[in-house]
């Protein structure tokens, strides 16, 4: 087994984990992955660039902050976020010498732009206010290349509008032209919010403010609730760009986009809950999908223990119960529909899902329905899942480092089948090493960690250790 050693005066941006083991752990139960992690992608005046870094509304203004927001709609946007309530936001902030298009996208195996949020493993919403201001031939190539990284991931996007569109109509045109009609992974609000930042005033998309109202129903009433009407906070400090009238805000939800409305008494609020999926009824509404998303995530990282067992009816059995135990809690939560649990779901591992040649090439298939509008009416998801295979290698495993505010920052993929160990020395040696966590089983997510520099020349090494 080689491994990647950092020595923590001289950091790679970028290096090399090689691991071969083999895995056994102890059955983990299927659980819900936290609902609310939320990211944020942009330019900003400060910060470091292509890493993600966790703040509140204490810590933001001190790491990315300006002194005139009104320039960085990026910062605009995280504002708008914390004065609605929101918590936490991971930001990232993109480059600003490079063009827009090509600092958004990044690129995979440096973790550049939109890849930078591949470490963040329980990411459910992300805003990128910029990628609608790009020129529509850009806009629509790099709105599907951020359809290919957030739908296999279940994290779900707020758009926001370009600027300067004038009204209802010219938002439907819009969106019929330039945003596909089966984007479920996404919705989009109108019309423009309009807010002040110290004395300047600005004229923005909701999409900071939503993504607060998202985490203020999740953790309130959970991710399947409805994010609209008059359970919904007010939209703090802020007016509308125009009026919307009843009739114009049905022309809004008939297209996908999201009305927010002022009502006499009650204030600026969203008065829909649609994605842009205009022809598939199981992903017209935003709570349906993020719900869907977020219990697909939270199956599979659970499942992690399949690559430690074998191919056979007693691992099918474990796989149905801890599925079934899990979406059972869901449906008394109010998640799934249905007077009965066979009414809210169905699971199915056994041998008409697992064929003797995925045995045999150590593959488990789970099959499971969701109830998720209408009784015994399914969504139906299907799973592959790694089995125990004792001549498995891992594939090399690439380990991110960068330095930033004299921290170490370093991100690896958990990949399902070992177990790993972050690990220091002040020497290259065999000896001496010390962990720095305790042990992460490899389920699929990935480990993050920043580490102060110590005193003196310090070395990290990071391994992948058999189990079985």
């Amino acid at each position: 087994m080689s491994l990647l050693v950092l020595r923590l005066v001289r950091v790679p941006l970028a290096g090399f984990l090689l691991a071969t083991s083999q895995l056994a752990t102890a059955q983990s139960p299927v659980s819900g992955l936290p609902f609310t992690e939320t990211a944020l992608l942009g330019r900003f005046e400060r910060g470091p660039i292509d890493l993600p870094v966790r703040v509140t509304a204490a810590d933001f203004g001190a790491v990315f902050g300006s002194a005139n927001p009104v320039q960085w709609p990026s910062e605009a946007q995280a504002r708008q976020f914390f004065a609605n309530g929101g918590y936490a936001l991971q930001v990232v902030r993109i480059a600003s010498d490079i063009p827009l298009v090509e600092a958004l996208l990044g690129d995979a195996q440096s973790l550049r732009g939109l890849h930078a949020l591949t470490p963040i493993s329980d990411l459910r919403a992300l805003i990128a206010p910029e990628l609608s201001r790009l020129p529509t031939s850009s806009f629509v190539s790099t709105l599907a290349a951020f359809r290919s990284f957030l739908e296999p991931r279940g994290v779900f996007f707020i758009l926001d509008p370009p600027p300067e569109i004038a009204g209802v109509n010219q938002m439907v045109e819009w969106v019929d032209a330039f945003v596909p009609n089966d984007s479920g992974y996404c919705s989009l609000y109108f019309p423009y919010l309009k807010v002040k930042f110290g004395g300047a005033s600005a004229v923005i998309g909701a999409s900071g403010a939503m993504a607060a109202i998202y985490g203020s129903f999740d953790n309130n009433f959970g991710i399947w609730a409805s994010p609209a009407g008059t359970r919904s906070p007010n939209l703090s400090g802020a007016t509308l760009s125009i009026a919307i009238a009843s009739d114009e805000s049905d022309l809004l939800t008939a297209h996908g986009i999201s009305p927010i409305r002022a009502f006499a008494g009650t204030g600026v609020i969203p008065w829909g809950a649609r994605t842009l999926d205009r022809v598939n009824p199981d992903n017209r509404y935003i709570s349906t999908v993020r719900t869907r998303g977020w219990i697909a995530s939270s199956i599979e990282r659970g499942l992690a223990f399949t690559s430690a067992r074998a191919n056979d009816a007693a691992l099918w059995t474990e796989i149905r119960q801890a599925v079934e135990n899990y979406l059972v809690v869901l449906w008394r939560d109010g998640a799934l529909v249905g007077t009965t649990p066979s009414q809210a779901y169905f699971v199915r591992c056994d041998a008409t899902t697992t064929s003797a040649a995925e045995i045999a090439a150590h593959r488990v298939n789970l099959q499971y329905g969701l109830a998720m509008a209408r009784p015994a009416e399914f969504v139906v998801n299907r799973v592959t899942l790694p089995t125990y295979d004792p001549n498995r290698e891992l594939p090399p495993i690439s380990i991110h480092a960068a330095l930033w505010q004299n921290r170490l920052n370093l991100s690896y993929p958990l990949e399902r089948g070992a177990r790993y160990v972050l690990e220091h020395n002040a020497e290259l040696r065999n000896e001496g090493w010390i962990a720095t966590d305790p042990p992460s089983v490899g389920d699929g997510s990935w480990y993050r960690a920043s580490l102060p520099i110590l005193p003196g020349n310090q070395l990290y090494r990071a391994r992948a250790l058999p189990l079985r």
